[in-house]
């Protein structure tokens, strides 16, 4: 087979469809892989979201792309109402009731992000369960999660089919399995296959 008859596309930065989008995705991603090489972890290339904002306000001429979808895309007046609605979601997402049961305690999640009259809002788990348009609303949400996980787990096994990684998808399509076939509610599959 003649050498210039294989074609490996590079990979390109695109934005995710029915997604907001930040600018030019290329420019973004090739930022970002700039700063993971500079800023990274272990050379992992990974890097946490204020290392990224760090490094961007530090040298803006170096990224500039990044430069204008972090800080100019905004007035600081939309930026702090952001950041306070942000925060406020992460608080909410963070809180947890604790039950004591058998002495073991137990952690559930209060609140539950739905579209109720037109806009996302946090509704009680027990009142969202009894209301049927509600537990609807639930049920929906958590299938288009699991649909983009699957997703993404398909687009991984494309791109990557290292041994080591087509392991631990295998693993997480066994986990799955056990999850969906669980013997009782709150079984837990665990993540056991190893990378061989």
């Amino acid at each position: 087979m003649n050498a210039a008859t294989i074609t490996k596309k590079k990979p390109e930065y695109v934005w995710e469809p029915n997604r907001p989008t930040f600018g030019d995705a290329a420019a973004i991603g090739a930022e970002l892989d700039r700063i993971a090489r500079k800023h990274g972890v272990a050379g992992l290339k990974a890097v946490a979201p204020e290392d990224v904002a760090r490094a961007v306000e530090a040298d803006p001429a170096r990224y500039p792309a990044l430069h204008a979808a972090i800080f100019e895309a905004v007035s600081n007046d939309e930026a702090i109402a952001r950041f306070r609605v942000d925060r406020v979601r992460r608080i909410i997402g963070s809180l947890r009731v604790s039950i004591i049961d058998n002495g073991e305690r137990k952690l559930f999640i209060p609140r539950v992000s739905l579209p109720v009259e037109g806009k996302r809002r946090y509704v009680p788990v027990p009142m969202a369960a009894r209301d049927k348009q509600l537990r609807e609303a639930m049920v929906r949400d958590c299938v288009t999660t699991l649909e983009g996980w699957q997703r993404r787990l398909r687009e991984l096994r494309q791109a990557d089919a290292r041994p080591e990684i087509l392991a631990f998808l295998e693993a997480l399509d066994e986990a799955i399995v056990r999850g969906r076939t669980a013997a009782k509610p709150g079984d837990v599959p665990r993540l056991t296959a190893s990378a061989s």
